[in-house]
């Protein structure tokens, strides 16, 4: 048995790249490449050194918008009179039409009129009155080479406008929803404004809200631009054309023709596409070594925002954090142990930057099998920390940079911890008060409480505010029986 149970710890467990997992590298690498100037840099002395949780965007990233749509804003001009004056080839076609609109008479004309009696209207002493009869119509070719490169970088200027504009409307959301601060709610904690205010330090020195607010209209000015005119004959006809990708060719209309010269000119500025699948791998490498890092940042960051010291010590309670490699896949994963004089709760949390989609689950607890494996099942809960918006799950946090209340969730988490290991129940987790001999705290009514499950006869740990609506409730604690494997409602 343990030989086959050292076989599969050994075994490697590939997770799939993707260019969505990896796109994410650009938002975290700042936390990369802080840690790798400072390995050994007190936590405290680290965010008052640069450290920043909350920022959403790098100086680079706004040069690079204003010089793409400085671009495509001198060629558009240009660009417009190829929609409305394209350069075509004219093409000869043999058609069969009806013998009143027929314009032109070839040679072949009354060969295919005398093998065809289907196309004679009638036949009278010898004569034959045609119904339809085959000619030349003439009409104007769009599909030359030089408008399949103008569909292509019409193509691209589109997806990059709206990529930009996403980011953009979705970096102004956040700035907005971020200032928008619950004052009188009575379950914050009390140094969750001070947490707040940290946090904004990394937010507003990378945020400047005019200037993306301006980029943002100008972005939507070209973007309405250039779609007015996708109805044209030289975008609409070349539709299905196949995309190009790599550099084209230098043909006479691109290097002369007074408009396709900037068509050759924009496409050389904005460079060729890179297949996301070559890139993937090792992005996507990076894009987690980053997320880990981060994770760990705001993991500390919400213990020192939670009533403990330096030392990561609070009353009787105390917490470890460290990281732990998980050899049969290659992630590192956080253990959170929390301590409350000889007890103690031990969480492991595992980011993962991969984007999974629906495959998420079957993944997950592959990797929870294989720390069974590896570690045993000495663990309260194996919790999976992702960047995206996830489906609501037990066992999933969603926990971003672009989220400034990210932190929050890790806090309950803590807060749940505090609460497992405490057997005294003299001290509330939460605020620090004194409690009741009811479990209750007079100053944030947090209250502690044991219920048995009426099915399996479970006892487990509830906690809520005393006094308040169900919906209200701060719900720290599953209100569910945790035994899965007796109590339906919880599979």
């Amino acid at each position: 048995m343990k030989s086959k149970l050292a076989k599969k710890t050994t075994q490697t467990m590939l997770l799939p790249p993707s260019h969505y997992g990896s796109s994410i590298f650009d938002q975290y690498k700042n936390i990369l490449d802080f840690y790798s100037k400072h390995p050994n840099l007190e936590f405290d002395k680290a965010l008052l050194g640069g450290l920043a949780l909350c920022t959403f965007f790098d100086h680079i990233d706004i040069n690079y918008i204003e010089r793409l749509i400085k671009q495509i804003a001198t060629a558009m001009p240009h660009l417009i009179e190829v929609f409305r004056r394209p350069v075509t080839h004219l093409i000869e076609i043999e058609t069969k039409v009806p013998v009143d609109t027929a314009k032109h008479i070839t040679s072949k004309t009354v060969r295919h009129l005398m093998s065809h009696s289907e196309d004679w209207e009638c036949i009278k002493n010898a004569k034959i009155t045609p119904k339809n009869i085959l000619t030349k119509t003439y009409d104007d070719d769009y599909s030359i080479y030089e408008n399949i490169v103008f569909k292509n970088l019409v193509d691209r200027i589109l997806k990059l406008l709206k990529k930009q504009l996403h980011y953009l409307n979705t970096a102004l959301k956040i700035y907005n929803e971020s200032v928008l601060i619950d004052a009188f709610s009575r379950i914050n904690h009390s140094q969750y404004y001070s947490a707040i205010g940290t946090l904004y330090s990394g937010f507003f020195n990378n945020f400047k809200e005019i200037k993306t607010t301006s980029l943002q209209r100008k972005i939507k000015q070209e973007l309405a631009l250039i779609t007015k005119y996708l109805s044209h004959p030289v975008y609409r006809k070349n539709i299905n054309a196949k995309p190009i990708s790599k550099d084209i060719k230098q043909t006479n209309i691109l290097l002369m023709h007074k408009d396709y010269k900037y068509i050759n000119w924009l496409w050389k500025e904005l460079g060729c596409e890179e297949a996301e699948e070559e890139a993937d791998v090792a992005v996507q490498t990076k894009a987690q070594r980053a997320y880990e890092k981060f994770c760990e940042y705001l993991l500390m960051f919400s213990v020192r925002h939670f009533n403990f010291d330096s030392q990561y010590k609070f009353d009787k309670w105390s917490v470890g954090i460290k990281e732990k490699k998980l050899g049969f896949v290659d992630l590192t994963a956080i253990e959170l142990v929390i301590k409350h004089k000889k007890s103690d709760v031990k969480y492991l949390i595992v980011p993962i930057s991969y984007y999974l989609g629906k495959t998420r689950h079957k993944v997950y607890e592959d990797i929870k099998k294989g720390i069974y494996d590896a570690f045993g099942d000495g663990y309260k809960q194996i919790i999976f920390c992702e960047p995206f918006e996830t489906p609501k799950s037990d066992f999933i946090l969603p926990i971003s940079i672009t989220m400034l209340d990210s932190f929050r969730h890790f806090q309950r988490l803590l807060l749940e911890g505090m609460i497992l290991s405490d057997k005294d129940r003299k001290i509330c987790a939460f605020c620090g008060e004194a409690l009741t001999p009811n479990s209750c705290c007079k100053r944030c009514r947090l209250l502690v409480f044991d219920t048995e499950c009426d099915r399996c006869n479970t006892i487990y740990t509830q906690t809520k505010i005393d006094g308040a609506k169900d919906e209200l409730g701060f719900k720290t604690i599953d209100t569910a029986c945790p035994n899965k494997t007796c109590c339906k409602e919880n599979k």
